[in-house]
């Protein structure tokens, strides 16, 4: 039952929440992140963005784009986007902005889940329908 899950989401989300924490560089947890990610390819799982960090001060989804950076060099492509839409008003919101940073990462398309199944569609055509285009 340990890999009964599709998507590893809120990888860094401990800094909206713990701010007696200081400020920790993403290069100082490198090394544990990127071994999270080999672990999360290498059981052909994926990452969720989620955008929920563009309603903060963070003025980005969360993982870090550098997270997702390290995640394409590594191989991964499997990914989704989540808004954590607790409101209907927040349903798919800043999804805009979550798939041009994709896209400006390198990468070409998204998964949704059906039984624990991927489906992959193009950013572009998300985008379409989304009538972003």
């Amino acid at each position: 039952m340990m890999n009964h899950y599709s998507v590893v989401g809120h990888l860094d989300i401990v800094k909206r929440y713990d701010t007696a924490l200081h400020p920790v560089s993403l290069d100082d947890v490198k090394e544990e992140i990127v071994e999270l990610l080999k672990v999360v390819i290498k059981k052909g799982k994926g990452i969720e963005i989620n955008t929920s960090g563009y309603r903060d001060a963070f003025n980005h989804a969360f993982p870090h784009p550098q997270i997702l950076i390290w995640y394409k060099e590594l191989g991964g492509d499997l990914i989704t986007i989540g808004s954590d839409a607790h409101f209907p008003d927040r349903i798919a919101q800043f999804y805009p902005q979550a798939l041009e940073c994709l896209q400006s990462l390198g990468f070409k398309r998204i998964a949704v889940f059906k039984s624990m199944n991927p489906t992959f569609i193009d950013i572009e055509d998300v985008k379409q329908a989304l009538n972003l285009t």
